[in-house]
């Protein structure tokens, strides 16, 4: 039986299992280190900002407590905001290193333009985070190690290779929500993931204040969110070459049987 024109709204996301993972992978993909416990506090916020979120006998929270489609966004915009100020510590003016490191944003927007149409979203963004996530761990290892003895050309080196990475999954990761999201929903569950997002970022200074204890700790916690988020976006199914989600019931449908290692890349165009 179709459902009633009352439930074509946000929390039709939630009412499925499939969709409703989606979704949170999704939105925790934009919040990198946030504990789960936390995000229960931000479902009065969200209750105001977004629209029609009564009724059914479904809860606000819902849009944040079982999909993975807003999981993915949450950590791509923590680790997007944390990793672009973490700029102290690494030998050089840290004037000089946001100037530098900035510097990726047009090569990753570039390779985006270049590659997404071709190794899919879901190669593209997993792929990147992971990038990221290596290189901001390796950073926080080196720094454990050696210490203020570290030569600050390579933690610089590490810094340009984390960020460009993140930039990467960041821009991409924008058009593969509204992609996944079905179109009748879509206004608003981009617009839920994306403030589950920003929300997120609250934590971000009080991740980076961490090194007045030990320097290594925010690379280690942003590189091993980066690296969950890589994870994360695995278990979403590729949208390149295929027919979009516009109902609810497409969205609980699409990608169904779609294996965890399965790429677009990794297998030859079929027209429809």
């Amino acid at each position: 039986m179709a459902p009633s024109e009352k439930s074509r709204n946000l929390l039709g996301l939630f009412r499925t299992p499939r969709l409703r993972r989606k979704t949170c992978i999704l939105i925790f993909k934009s919040l990198p280190r946030t504990e789960r416990s936390r995000i229960e506090s931000w479902s009065d916020e969200l209750g105001v900002v977004l629209p029609n979120l009564q009724g059914d006998g479904c809860a606000p929270l819902g849009i944040l407590s079982s999909s993975p489609l807003g999981s993915l966004r949450m950590v791509l915009t923590l680790c997007f905001d944390a990793i672009s100020r973490n700029v102290e510590g690494l030998g050089y003016s840290p004037f000089v290193i946001f100037s530098v490191t900035g510097v990726t944003k047009l090569p990753s927007s570039l390779v985006i333009v270049g590659l997404q149409d071709r190794l899919g979203r879901k190669a593209m963004a997993s792929g990147a985070l992971f990038l990221s996530g290596v290189f901001t761990v390796a950073s926080g290892v080196v720094l454990a190690i050696l210490g203020s003895g570290i030569d600050p050309l390579l933690s610089v080196a590490f810094a340009v290779i984390g960020r460009f990475g993140v930039y990467i999954a960041y821009f991409s990761g924008s058009q593969y929500a509204a992609e996944l999201i079905p179109t009748e929903v879509r206004g608003q569950g981009v617009a839920a993931v994306h403030v589950a997002g920003y929300a997120a970022t609250f934590f971000s200074a009080h991740i980076l204040y961490l090194a007045t204890y030990w320097r290594a700790i925010p690379d280690l916690v942003l590189g091993v969110l980066s690296i969950t988020g890589a994870v994360l976006c695995l278990m979403l199914p590729e949208t390149l070459n295929k027919t979009l989600p516009v109902t609810l019931e497409d969205g609980e449908s699409f990608g169904e049987g779609e294996g965890f290692w399965e790429f677009s890349c990794s297998k030859k165009k079929v027209k429809s």
